[in-house]
């Protein structure tokens, strides 16, 4: 016979034969049910902070009673992918579109193990995430023909656009660089033209914010037209007014290399690729001119 009781414990099992109308009980035999222990598992990840596109290989240990066969690891996570014992950080989503600032996510990472009667155990573990800023080009500054001055509509967007965001991160830098048009005479312009934007940042008065000047890096390329123009004409599109002789016509198609490059690097993004020639910006130079009007 076999005892149907459930359970650990001790058990006491008889076997009785019958043939017609005999039979005989046998001696009792004790038997120990033992508890089927439950499954344990643990978890970590190494490295705990990884930068986003990087991959980081999972441990784990499990174990179950020595009753029940050894249990297989599942593992999951709140974001990305897990193949094999390796998190990969690809497939999380992040706020592309604004590159301007560090974001950072947690991933809940789990180890679950299941016994062959159904215990489980979990192991819990936690990965970091940064997804890092990125420098950022604004539109270009465009001057009209043989002029240094920064007009309405390029004082529009250092004051209404980029000083916003360096006042929201404190560690951001700010890339001025300086060209002028191959049929400009006048010396010096795409210096005259970086020195001017400087000013309209640092100045202090009037409608210039006081940008500290260590936060300003300059190059002055000349003709040098290798970069992609990217003329910020606001045209009709805003009530922007100029003063005679400073507004820039969507039809002039020499002003978009009358210009000045604007970036703006967030803290701890890197320097843009490729980008040379990186000067501190001279502040005499600057502070003499105040803000110009």
């Amino acid at each position: 016979m076999v005892p149907t009781a459930r359970g650990s414990g001790v058990r006491v099992i008889k076997v009785k034969v019958t043939a017609g109308e005999l039979s005989k009980m046998s001696d009792p035999v004790s038997v120990t049910v033992k508890k089927i222990g439950m499954p344990t598992v643990t978890l970590s990840v190494n490295p705990q902070v990884i930068y986003y596109g990087e991959k980081a290989p999972l441990t784990s240990s499990a174990a179950a009673d020595e009753c029940a066969q050894p249990p297989a690891v599942v593992y999951t996570a709140s974001e990305g992918a897990i193949a094999g014992m390796v998190f990969d950080s690809t497939p999380m989503q992040f706020d592309m579109a604004n590159r301007t600032k560090v974001q950072t996510r947690v991933v809940q990472l789990t180890a679950k193990v299941t016994d062959k009667i159904g215990q489980t155990a979990v192991a819990p573990a936690t990965i970091t995430v940064i997804l890092a800023p990125q420098p950022r080009r604004l539109d270009d500054l465009v001057f009209s023909k043989n002029n240094d001055r920064v007009n309405n509509c390029g004082k529009r967007l250092l004051l209404e656009e980029l000083t916003p965001m360096l006042r929201s991160d404190p560690e951001a830098k700010v890339i001025l660089i300086g060209h002028r048009d191959g049929d400009e005479k006048k010396a010096g312009l795409d210096e005259q033209r970086v020195l001017n934007a400087a000013a309209v940042l640092s100045a202090g008065t009037g409608i210039c914010p006081q940008l500290d000047l260590s936060r300003i890096l300059v190059n002055s390329v000349g003709t040098d037209q290798g970069s992609v123009v990217r003329p910020a004409l606001c045209g009709t599109s805003t009530n922007i007014r100029e003063r005679a002789g400073q507004g820039v016509s969507e039809s002039d198609k020499r002003a978009p290399y009358r210009r000045v490059e604007v970036w703006i690097v967030p803290g701890g993004a890197p320097m843009p690729a490729g980008m040379t020639g990186l000067k501190a910006v001279p502040a005499g130079a600057v502070q003499a001119k105040g803000c110009p009007k």
